[in-house]
């Protein structure tokens, strides 16, 4: 065997490899990347859990308690209202209509 043709195998051989390395990497790049992605989802997860329990539904709760203050619970209509509501419409359902166009 003469030493180009070692040459040529062995340039052959490490070309062969670094490409073998190259794809090695970028397939424990992806698989590194899909499990930091389902990691970080685990812990997002995790962390809008807690705070939901320890902020979220206080913080919720305040708003309401707010919203009730600012805007307290109607008193249901009598059935006397009902019936001045439906005579103040008329039989055409509008109310002051007096039949004129």
């Amino acid at each position: 065997m003469s030493l180009t043709s070692q040459a040529n195998a062995i340039a052959f051989g490490s070309l062969v490899l670094a490409v073998a390395a190259v794809l090695a990497g970028i397939a424990w790049g992806r698989i590194i990347g899909l499990q930091a992605k389902r990691e970080a989802r685990q812990v997002a997860e995790q962390e809008m859990e807690k705070w939901l329990k320890d902020e979220g539904i206080p913080m919720l709760r305040r708003e309401i308690s707010q919203f009730q203050q600012t805007f307290p619970r109607e008193q249901p209509i009598s059935e006397a209202d009902v019936e001045a509501m439906v005579a103040a419409a008329g039989e055409n359902g509008k109310e002051g209509f007096d039949g004129k166009e």
